[in-house]
């Protein structure tokens, strides 16, 4: 499981941290395995229900659309340089 090694590896301010990964076998009841991997608690909450939730009020300025664009490739890059996203 390539992609928990990476998680667990990387520290970046941009990326959730790795916090444990479950991984629950077949059962009857479920023909395939599933993995489960849990990161660090956002008390924020996700960031589609900020942008829906600025939406309703005043909405999102253009600084803020700018500064979420340089957080995230500024996290994909990190996972780049982990090669945990392909080029």
């Amino acid at each position: 499981l390539r992609e928990v090694e990476i998680l667990k590896s990387i520290d970046s301010a941009y990326v959730l941290r790795h916090e444990e990964t479950i991984l629950v076998p077949p059962s009857p009841a479920r023909p395939q395995s599933e993995l489960h991997i849990l990161t660090e608690y956002c008390n924020g909450g996700d960031l589609c229900s900020y942008i829906r939730k600025e939406q309703e009020s005043r909405g999102l300025t253009e600084r803020d659309v700018w500064n979420f664009a340089a957080a995230i490739l500024a996290g994909l890059g990190d996972l780049h340089a982990r090669r945990g996203v392909a080029p």
